[in-house]
């Protein structure tokens, strides 16, 4: 298991390879599980009601890497 911050989180689900190292992808990739924390879902759903997200795609359950 791989735990990410926020802004890694998004960065990877939104396959942004300009500002998300090859490296880190590569790593996140290879892992079993994505771990995120209970603020990290917080913080998404607060840029989504507040309209403030430059990202075409917010994470959702469907990915099932994450826990």
């Amino acid at each position: 298991m791989i735990i990410v911050d926020t802004h890694i989180w998004l960065w990877w689900v939104n396959q942004n390879t300009e500002l998300l190292k090859p490296l880190w992808m590569e790593k996140i990739e290879q892992a079993d599980k994505v771990g995120v924390s209970a603020i990290s879902w917080f913080e998404v759903a607060w840029l989504v009601q507040h309209d403030t997200h430059d990202y075409p795609q917010l994470p959702t359950m469907r990915y099932s890497k994450i826990m």
